[in-house]
């Protein structure tokens, strides 16, 4: 086997063939990696819990011990049944590990690998790639659509109806990351309590608050050529777990709002009745940078800077490209032509 995808995918995860000793699961959605081993080794062992049936190594300690991932396939149950050894931050140091061990499997043992991004050229994905007896799944976020879907079945399966204007405030606030997704799901089903529907108010009361101010930062260190400012807000709100398609997004909404007043200004409206079409309206904290920023830049670079961080959002969503570096190189982007617009202001 190779690649897996589409049905073959489907039918896979329900019921692994047998034939198949090894899958690697890799790509920048480390939520649908994890969601996806949990389901390929739950089909085997029922329970993930179960430690006669179950083994979990890590990448480093399979590097350290090559042996030991041939002694763990080989190792039959005490309670019976096929056991599932799982290697978890796996990485291109253990390539050779694992082709030596697919060009002769032995035991019974189902291994499930996860793994990061791993380009075409990786050692470790040509391996199970080129295996006969392995395949690879690659794990990249979903559609928004698809998304959207994943969240109303999730909350159906609870009896709890999303409204549509809360589902896409919440798509939109957390990007494609399953695992953050299904984390976040959590938490505004508690807040929901005894409630059958949730709305917008209370997407934006249990999630939106904290990664409003995120991006608000992020976006408006952006729009003033700040690249330390940058640096600071960007990887803070990805340590914390912040979507980079969700920041892309924030960054596009706050381009467009800014393009939208700059146009009606130019077509004779005040900044004030210009603004107020807007909505929602500028955050009071930052309502002083706002119309410095509809005053700083041209229609032109505004429209330049929206085409890169949408094109930005599609490397991201399409490409299969590191999301985070791709978010940073965009951003620089357009802090470099706030840059270049500032400097020069100053020479006039």
């Amino acid at each position: 086997m190779t690649k897996l995808s589409g049905g073959r995918l489907a039918s896979f995860l329900k019921s692994p063939d047998p034939a198949v000793r090894a899958v690697l699961l890799f790509g920048p959605d480390q939520g649908l990696v994890r969601e996806r081993a949990d389901t390929i080794a739950g089909a085997i062992v029922g329970n993930l819990d179960d430690p006669f049936r179950v083994v979990v190594l890590s990448g480093a300690s399979v590097k350290d011990e090559p042996a030991r991932l041939r002694d763990e396939a080989a190792a039959l149950s005490m309670t019976g049944g096929r056991r599932v050894v799982r290697v978890r931050d796996a990485m291109d140091g253990i390539a050779a590990v694992f082709a030596e061990f697919l060009a002769d499997p032995i035991g019974e043992s189902l291994i499930v690998v996860e793994a990061g991004e791993l380009n075409k050229r990786s050692g470790l994905r040509r391996a199970f790639e080129e295996a006969l007896h392995a395949a690879a799944v690659a794990c990249y976020g979903d559609r928004p659509g698809e998304l959207a879907d994943l969240v109303r079945a999730s909350l159906r399966e609870r009896g709890v109806r999303i409204a549509d204007d809360a589902l896409s405030a919440f798509v939109d606030l957390l990007g494609a990351d399953r695992l953050i997704v299904r984390s976040e799901l959590e938490k505004l089903v508690l807040y929901a309590g005894e409630k059958k529907e949730i709305e917008r108010k209370d997407v934006v009361a249990c999630v939106g608050d904290s990664a409003e101010h995120s991006f608000d930062d992020i976006v408006y260190a952006t729009c003033e050529g700040d690249m330390a400012g940058i640096d600071e807000s960007l990887w803070k709100a990805l340590a914390e777990g912040v979507s980079p398609v969700a920041v892309l997004r924030a960054a596009q909404r706050h381009l467009a709002r800014v393009l939208l007043v700059k146009g009606l200004m130019q077509g004779g409206e005040s900044y004030e009745r210009a603004t107020a079409t807007l909505f929602p309206k500028p955050h009071f904290a930052f309502e002083e940078r706002f119309r410095a920023h509809v005053h700083r830049w041209e229609r032109e670079r505004l429209a330049w800077s929206l085409d890169r961080v949408l094109s930005a959002e599609l490397a991201c969503t399409t490409e299969g490209l590191p999301q985070s570096a791709v978010c940073n190189r965009a951003l620089i982007a357009v802090a470099q032509a706030a840059s270049r617009r500032n400097v020069e202001r100053g020479r006039r």
